[in-house]
């Protein structure tokens, strides 16, 4: 199986669209025979988008089988439902991603686009960059480590 892998550099263009790499869109066909993509605010500083039917799997699914009666269930649905957003790759491949969702992650005009494995993420590059560079970070292989791989 392909993955999502790499870093690049982009720009939103001025009508809110971002371009996906041609590398992730070749995953995005391939391997999830789709272009629809989920947006979702759920980390901060960064965007994440899923392949939708990882998402649907992976996270609604879940969700949607928690009971109703249940109101940390019902809390994360509206969680859910306020910080993602769908989306649907144009033609040329690029991606018209709501304005607020961009502030969400500080960016302004210029993207950074990382492959995270299964899913993209999307920086401000500054922001990116000092996380990258924190020294408190644990390295791959520590991370590697502790979820036993």
């Amino acid at each position: 199986m392909d993955y999502f892998l790499g870093t690049f550099d982009y720009s939103i263009d001025d009508a809110n669209r971002l371009s996906i790499p041609a590398k992730f869109r070749k995953v995005l066909e391939q391997q999830h025979e789709e272009s629809n993509l989920i947006i979702s605010k759920e980390q901060e500083n960064c965007l994440t988008l899923y392949p939708y039917k990882l998402w649907k799997t992976q996270v609604g699914d879940k969700i949607a089988q928690l009971p109703h009666s249940n109101p940390a269930a019902n809390r994360l649905r509206r969680l859910l439902g306020i910080n993602t957003t769908e989306a649907n790759l144009d033609k040329q491949g690029r991606l018209n991603i709501p304005a607020e969702y961009y502030r969400h992650a500080g960016i302004k005009k210029n993207v950074r686009i990382i492959g995270s494995v299964d899913t993209i993420q999307l920086w401000n590059p500054d922001s990116h960059s000092g996380v990258a560079q924190n020294p408190e970070e644990k390295s791959l292989i520590e991370e590697f480590k502790e979820f036993r791989i």
